[in-house]
């Protein structure tokens, strides 16, 4: 069980926050990590590792059910490139990796207060990066009003589910709004989103707490 990461989740819930940002330092690896919470499945952890070599970071999306169980599996993909990034043989022929084992350990190394809450373009930068998603729209501008008979993309609902929640972005979506997106930082507003992450995370920290207790 991870322990440390309930411990940490349970006191964003009482602080009304349903992301958290914080480093974890495992061994001389280094992990910088975005927590969101989840309504109905307790969790999703994102982890970017740093390599030291200068190769580019690799971000990893865990799942963690609401009984805060260490994952004991991984995509093949993702545990040969973590197994790697740790300095370690994966494969059946060599089983050294165990992911129940990281995690377990990893764990150990997590802070149990919360740091600050992600911003929308760390949200949607890790979220892309763990799904292979190559997009350097992640800048939050605005809300868009489609004219009649024309719909919101797929690629922009999925934007929007990740920046608003599942049940926000249908509603949206059924209104005709698209969330719009920049590449430049000096484009983001943070006012215009403001209501709908507030409605959001109402409803994810009510349901959240439901599911946990």
């Amino acid at each position: 069980m991870m322990e440390r990461l309930q411990r940490l989740a349970v006191n964003m819930a009482i602080a009304g926050a349903i992301t958290d940002v914080f480093e974890v330092d495992y061994g001389r690896h280094h992990f910088s990590n975005v927590l969101m919470l989840q309504p109905d499945r307790g969790c999703t952890l994102y982890m970017t590792t740093h390599p030291e070599d200068g190769s580019k970071p690799k971000t990893f999306g865990v799942e963690i059910d609401s009984s805060f169980r260490e994952p004991r599996y991984l995509n093949p993909d993702d545990y040969r490139e973590l197994a790697s990034f740790l300095d370690l043989k994966g494969g059946n022929a060599n089983n050294v990796f165990s992911p129940a084992t990281f995690f377990r350990g990893f764990d150990q190394h997590i802070p149990v207060i919360p740091h600050r809450t992600a911003n929308a373009n760390e949200i949607v930068r890790v979220t892309n990066a763990a799904n292979h998603v190559d997009d350097e729209k992640i800048y939050f501008v605005g809300w868009y009003r489609n004219p009649p008979g024309r719909v919101v993309r797929d690629v922009n609902y999925e934007k929007t589910k990740v920046l608003i929640g599942e049940e926000l972005a249908k509603e949206y979506r059924a209104r005709g709004i698209s969330s719009c997106w920049s590449s430049c930082p000096c484009d983001e507003s943070i006012k215009g989103i403001a209501p709908a992450i507030e409605e959001n995370n109402g409803e994810i920290l009510r349901v959240w707490r439901i599911n946990i207790q």
